[in-house]
């Protein structure tokens, strides 16, 4: 999801079920937003997707809702996946949010973990002692059921006396018994590794054999491990993940340096998608990338990994081009071309460009207010193109066809140019 009121703030995934899914608000670093203040939560009923922005408390959620930015404005109410969702302030006109709905409740049934008999502790506290199984679920080797709980007891393999009983259900790894010889388990959600506590003396710990890796969608889900880096180059099987966020930047550290002084970094920028070296370490020196990978090189070497650009949340916002020669390739026929006049680039007040010498780009005439196109028109919703003419009643004639925009007067061809503000939202 976008900036949430231009802070960096996103939402989260904190609660998902077969039929729902919610989310709470939360700062760049992961840290929820006044807890239950912000909440949203979807809901499959039947097949038919629901929405409601106060599932818990959420009186703080902006109250005004748009589906692909048209018809009324809601607060509860039915939607599709793939829908573009808007968010206004109360005055309806500024936009503080935008997500596309992602499949949340896909008919795929995710592999379960296997119940396993015994786990493993470390350090070692007393020796042959660790953690089996004594009872829960439908036995050691088969399948956990979310909710099911299971006990395990702290004791030597070949000895049935115990002392020690710790539980775990859904994620969740607690002391069973507070009465007897005490083991303290912080409360987590579905944390890799947990740390124990026995008898307030010894502290140890084991890998959570039911810990389940979040899938990637770090746009999400708050950001795990970029794709595996390949290539002939020093990174082959490395990967990236994440290590800082502010209001321009996310940034991510090379997994074998993360520990380092000076870490080596990259970073994915909020504003044009687009990806740079980071500040720190001292490889890879270049960042390249293009729609399919992020090409890392040295003078030496190259890797890669895929660009997951694809499911970014993040719309580039267009930066006002004030000379249209400037958007290549151009095409002028009529040796014309088009300059910035005025405007704001909003929807309310669109950037006006007005007919100009293409060997100068100077206005032709600076008060002619007939043979001028604008950006964005009033039905644009950051997707695609958005130009129009400015003056419907005469010349010139815009038209739109994927990124190149053709304008012709009297059914001639007159001035075309790559658009610089495809698939761009307009500035807030």
């Amino acid at each position: 999801m976008e900036s949430w009121f231009g802070t960096g703030r996103k939402y989260v995934r904190n609660q998902t079920t077969s039929t729902s899914a919610q989310y709470f608000l939360a700062e760049s670093n992961g840290t929820e937003v006044d807890s239950n203040q912000y909440d949203i939560k979807f809901t499959d009923t039947n097949g038919q997707l629901s929405f409601n922005i106060e599932p818990t408390d959420g009186q703080n959620v902006p109250e005004y809702w748009r589906i692909n930015n048209s018809g009324s404005f809601f607060i509860n109410g039915n939607l599709s996946v793939g829908d573009d969702i808007w968010c206004y302030k109360d005055n309806q006109t500024t936009v503080k949010c935008r997500f596309t709905v992602p499949d949340f409740f896909s008919s795929s049934t995710p592999t379960q973990p296997t119940i396993p008999n015994k786990i493993d502790v470390s350090p070692v506290i007393h020796a042959g002692h660790d953690f089996y199984y004594l009872s829960g679920g439908s036995g050691v080797g088969s399948s956990y059921v979310e909710g099911d709980v299971l006990v395990y007891a702290y004791r030597a393999e070949n000895e049935q006396a115990y002392y020690r009983t710790i539980q775990y259900q859904s994620g969740v790894w607690s002391d069973l018994n507070l009465t007897e010889n005490p083991t303290d388990v912080a409360t987590n959600n579905n944390s890799q590794n947990i740390s124990i506590t026995l008898g307030n003396t010894y502290s140890t710990g084991f890998v959570n054999p039911f810990y389940e890796a979040p899938a990637l969608n770090w746009w999400e889900n708050g950001y795990g491990a970029l794709p595996v880096i390949t290539g002939t180059g020093a990174l082959n099987g490395q990967s990236f993940s994440f290590y800082a966020e502010d209001s321009s930047h996310i940034e991510f550290v090379l997994s074998s340096t993360a520990s380092a002084s000076n870490p080596s970094t990259i970073k994915f920028t909020k504003s044009d998608v687009t990806w740079v070296d980071g500040t720190s370490g001292d490889w890879p020196s270049q960042v390249n990338y293009d729609s399919t990978n992020v090409i890392l090189r040295t003078n030496t070497w190259t890797n890669e990994f895929v660009n997951p650009n694809t499911s970014s949340p993040y719309t580039p916002v267009a930066v006002l081009m004030e000379d249209l020669r400037n958007a290549t390739p151009v095409s002028s026929p009529s040796a014309k071309s088009f300059t910035y006049k005025s405007g704001s680039g909003t929807i309310a007040d669109p950037w006006i460009y007005g007919e100009a010498y293409y060997s100068t780009g100077a206005l032709v005439n600076s008060t002619d207010t007939a043979k001028t196109i604008k950006w964005p028109a009033s039905n644009y919703t950051g997707e695609g193109s958005g130009w129009a003419d400015n003056d419907t009643a005469s010349y010139p004639e815009v038209s739109n066809t994927g990124s190149t925009i053709n304008i012709t007067r009297f059914s001639n061809a007159h001035f075309s140019f790559t658009d610089p503000y495809y698939n761009h939202l307009p500035p807030a």
